[in-house]
């Protein structure tokens, strides 16, 4: 997976502010990639900021607002950076 790649589309089922309802609601495709992104980039100083720009479209509106969901994808790339890389 390339940098430039990641999210050069949709992920399969995912519309943008799809309304999640909590972390366990979202698509296992997007975990998935967020997941994959973290491996293919953990030795990266900022790892988290990183994650955040590649998955923007996921989080934030156009207006810098945060999407319904976004909160939750902004948290779950918090978490997962935490448990994968320590």
């Amino acid at each position: 997976m390339d940098l430039q790649g990641t999210i050069s589309k949709p992920v399969k089922g995912l519309t943008f502010g799809h309304p999640y309802l909590n972390l366990t609601d979202m698509k296992k495709e997007l975990k998935q990639a967020i997941i994959n992104f973290i491996f293919d980039n953990e030795k990266d100083y900022q790892l988290t900021n990183l994650t955040v720009d590649k998955f923007r479209e996921y989080i934030y509106s156009a207006s810098g607002d945060y999407l319904i969901g976004g909160e939750d994808v902004k948290e779950f790339i918090s978490k997962a950076i935490t448990l994968l890389t320590n």
